[in-house]
């Protein structure tokens, strides 16, 4: 029982210290698995490791853009027709540097005005539409950002056979 306990114990000493910044469990103890990432933040990634944030970020408004121009003829002609882009967050997997998963978050609403006693009524609403790719941030950046006629939004992602485009129109 004591050996259990003082198991227990350094188990939960190495973990406490891991999550505070301290020492890291050592490799095949069983312990690393639990304290590990296996993903990151795209752009946490880009920014820590010298990355092209301010293409990233350029990228992003890009698609912002594009998104745009085309709203007022496809997804903003519905109930939502202020629709706009609020984030694109993609998480990479680590051992590859792959982008694993994209969510890109749009918000709309509408909103309408009581005659009788001049109250706004506002409905809002959030959309997060998925789409996936297997290329790396700077793939990708170079896959949307080349220079050409298609605009980065209906341009097929890499490792994909649909566009960002493509994704929204079931989503939004």
């Amino acid at each position: 029982m004591t050996r259990t306990l003082t198991s227990l114990f350094a188990v939960t000493l190495a973990l406490s210290l891991a999550a505070c910044g301290g020492a890291q469990p050592a490799a095949g103890d069983g312990e690393s698995d639990l304290t590990a990432a296996a993903y990151q933040d795209a752009d946490e990634l880009i920014s820590s490791s010298g990355g092209d944030l301010d293409r990233w970020r350029g990228l992003k408004a890009q698609l912002e853009t594009d998104f745009n121009d085309v709203c007022g003829d496809t997804f903003c002609e519905g109930d939502y027709s202020n629709l706009r882009p609020l984030s694109l967050r993609c998480s990479v997997t680590l051992k590859t540097g792959a982008l694993k998963s994209c969510k890109y978050v749009f918000a709309g609403s509408y909103e309408e005005i009581t005659g009788s006693t001049g109250t706004v009524k506002v409905t809002a609403r959030t959309f997060s539409c998925a789409f996936t790719t297997t290329a790396t941030p700077k793939a990708l950046m170079d896959a949307l950002l080349s220079a050409g006629s298609t605009p980065a939004l209906r341009r097929v992602l890499p490792g994909n056979t649909k566009s960002i485009y493509d994704s929204l129109v079931g989503c939004l």
